[in-house]
């Protein structure tokens, strides 16, 4: 499995939540608290596969410039961690609730853009075919044991 891949779908998939959210009336409390739930938990998820499994051999693999970019894809997900820190205390009716989400949303869009840009890039360039390939697997597999996670969560939630 590509890595580089993996890294664009999830980033499509929060991009997704996010335009869900936009859609939500101002009112709509529930839906845009699940919506914005979701959006941590894949965020949350996201960051650590990138800093456990991607990142490290990123940062291995690359030359002083490009040691920048990954430590500032790091910085990048400490303030979409404090935000998002932030957005779980808050009741959804807060009036800082939207603007957190907005700032949170803007924030992962600049990290998105400068990463497909200029991190996968150089990373692509930078790391073997090989190694690569073995990232992207042990990063599906992140993903997959996540994913039975969450379906033994749900299963056991319905019982």
């Amino acid at each position: 499995m590509d890595p580089i891949e993996l890294i664009k779908e999830d980033h499509r998939r929060v991009e997704a939540l996010f335009e869900e959210y936009g859609a939500y009336a101002d009112d709509a409390y529930i839906q845009k608290a699940e919506v914005v739930e979701t959006i941590i938990a894949e965020l949350e998820a996201h960051t650590e596969m990138e800093e456990t499994i991607a990142y490290p051999v990123f940062r291995e693999a690359a030359d002083s410039e490009d040691e920048k970019k990954v430590e500032e894809a790091y910085a990048e997900h400490d303030v979409a961690k404090n935000l998002m820190d932030e957005l779980k205390s808050l009741d959804p009716q807060d009036p800082q609730f939207d603007a957190k989400v907005q700032v949170l949303k803007e924030s992962i869009e600049h990290h998105v853009e400068e990463e497909e840009t200029d991190l996968l890039p150089s990373a692509e360039e930078n790391v073997s075919g090989e190694e690569m390939a073995r990232i992207g697997e042990e990063m599906q597999a992140f993903k997959d044991a996540r994913d039975d996670e969450a379906l033994d969560a749900a299963s056991e939630a319905e019982l």
